[in-house]
């Protein structure tokens, strides 16, 4: 017996939309012109920002297109085709306080549920970024995998350097910092399909292959595991 409602935010002339992201009734959607514009949908006559990149990247020529964008209730994300990723704070005007870079495109992005921590695949690397207690940003783990990053989470509620999840291909991936990468999971031949997480356990969904009863031929199966941190 519920009632809902459709409210359209706004059509981008010209525009392809790559991705968008929300939180807490405030949407962050990102296009193909490398325009990266936010929408607070609790309130009716609010005009929709978009997020400036970094300053004097704008007069340099086209902007790259967005490849992933994610917010939280104090910092929005953006990770562009050619590896660079922008941080806005949602408090501190329209320019990035934050801006780094990788040497390929970026596969995943992550933004914790709280806090400040990023963390990006790009290649079979995988960086977690946030800030010191001053404030300054800064890499606080740096990890190479054995396979390219599909899927990518922050575990929440957290203490202490943040722990990311990283489901690569057939495997998936327990990374903290300062510690040696520990494999959660792995079964040859069956990719990852999805991935989720909580603040004790990853869930995902594996392809595999089984045998139908009577029949000869393969069938695809899709199973779901949890499996709890070590």
């Amino acid at each position: 017996n519920r009632i809902g409602a459709v409210s359209q935010l706004q059509y981008e002339l010209g525009k392809v939309l790559c991705d968008v992201h929300s939180c807490d009734g405030v949407a962050i959607a990102g296009y193909t012109s490398g325009d990266v514009r936010l929408w607070d949908t609790r309130t009716w006559d609010y005009t929709a920002p978009i997020l400036e990149p970094v300053h004097g990247s704008a007069d340099s020529g086209p902007q790259p297109h967005v490849s992933f964008v994610r917010i939280n209730s104090s910092l929005a994300v953006a990770a562009y085709e050619d590896g660079t990723v922008n941080v806005w704070s949602l408090m501190i005007g329209r320019e990035p306080i934050h801006h780094y870079q990788h040497n390929q495109r970026i596969q995943a992005l992550a933004l914790g549920l709280e806090g400040a921590a990023i963390a990006t695949a790009s290649g079979f690397q995988v960086k977690v970024e946030s800030p010191d207690d001053r404030g300054y940003w800064q890499t606080t783990a740096q990890f190479e995998i054995q396979k390219l990053v599909n899927f990518l989470h922050l575990v929440p509620d957290v203490v202490g350097s943040p722990v990311t999840i990283a489901a690569a291909e057939d495997m998936v991936y327990l990374l903290k910092a300062e510690e040696p990468g520990k494999v959660l999971h792995s079964v040859y031949g069956q990719p990852v399909t999805c991935l989720d997480v909580s603040a004790s356990e990853a869930a995902f969904g594996v392809k595999g292959f089984g045998w139908l009863l009577n029949e000869t031929n393969k069938a695809n199966a899709e199973c779901t595991a949890f499996q709890k941190y070590p």
